[in-house]
């Protein structure tokens, strides 16, 4: 059985469905009641992972084999609003995990990182041994977490890696999730108002779809050492350039707003994924193009063909 926190998110739901899918027994443990019809798990339970009794009988009353663990605040404002709560939740939580895996001899899990811990680093392609400056209260709770992670492997014989996912977009994403700029850009082009761009455009960005990051995480649990991989395309893609391929996909051309830069915005990124491919074989299945065309058939299909006819 696969205990998966954090379920009922963009991430979350989509590695649901593709497990269950593959016949695996699934444990959903939300901090509310699922009641979510696009996901059905056999078993869902409600706690968090802030309580450590909670966990101990959790882990007593199921044999989990391993664990996807997606439970975060991941909103980079919220983190910066209440950096305690964010440290709280992200670090002492999975400490409080990882400690319920110890006692009950689980060894492996899938932990939910983010590029968002290489911050302003200066190498615009970003490898796993390379510097990471968290700029927020999030990401730095997530760098935390990951030499937590590595630390219980070391000594206490587990096999945890620590995906850095780049920018996730698909259906269902929240307009807070770090790829965000996918969903800003169709809503306005689909309304035929002008995205927004802050800086020339020029800027890149690594936009992985989710079922490419889905396949890499099941993928993940199952092959390779412990440690930290880096989960994008390898593919840097300037802003003016989505906002292009969004309007090519969906036919409708609009100008773009382009506003002054912000102040700390990362300039270039890219995942470098070598150590991803040749620890456990993953591959990106999805380019840019294929990835919005079927988000935005997912979101909006049934509007672009109503108009087009």
């Amino acid at each position: 059985m696969y205990l998966v926190t954090g379920g009922r998110g963009f991430i979350g739901k989509d590695l649901i469905r593709r497990l269950l899918s593959d016949n695996e027994e699934v444990l959903l443990l939300s901090s509310t009641p699922c009641n979510d019809t696009d996901i059905s798990p056999q078993i869902s339970v409600t706690g968090t992972i802030l309580d450590t009794e909670f966990l101990n009988r959790i882990f007593s009353e199921n044999e989990i084999t391993g664990i996807y663990h997606l439970s975060a605040i991941s909103d980079i404002r919220r983190s910066i609003a209440d950096p305690y709560e964010t440290f709280n939740l992200n670090v002492i939580g999975t400490v409080n995990l990882l400690e319920a895996m110890r006692r009950h001899d689980v060894k492996r899990m899938v932990f939910a990182s983010t590029a968002a811990v290489y911050g302003n680093s200066a190498e615009p392609v970003k490898k796993e041994s390379g510097e990471t400056i968290p700029l927020s209260p999030y990401a730095a709770s997530k760098l935390m977490a990951e030499e937590y992670c590595n630390i219980y492997s070391s000594q206490y014989g587990m096999n945890i890696k620590s995906l850095r996912y780049f920018n996730p977009y698909g259906p269902g994403m929240r307009p807070d999730s770090p790829a965000s700029v996918v969903l800003k850009f169709i809503n306005s082009i689909i309304s035929k108002k002008s995205p927004v761009i802050f800086g020339d455009g020029t800027q890149t960005r690594d936009f992985v779809y989710i079922n490419d990051i889905t396949q890499a995480s099941i993928k993940a649990m199952n092959y390779g050492e412990f440690g930290i991989y880096n989960v994008g395309t390898g593919v840097a893609t300037p802003l003016r350039e989505l906002a292009a391929m969004i309007m090519e996909i969906t036919g409708i051309n609009v100008s773009i707003d382009y506003q002054d830069a912000r102040i700390g915005d990362i300039l270039h990124s890219s995942a470098d994924i070598s150590k991803a491919k040749r620890g456990f074989g993953y591959s990106p299945e999805y380019s840019l193009h294929k990835g919005l065309n079927e988000m935005i058939n997912a979101l909006y299909g049934n509007e672009l063909h109503n108009s087009s006819k």
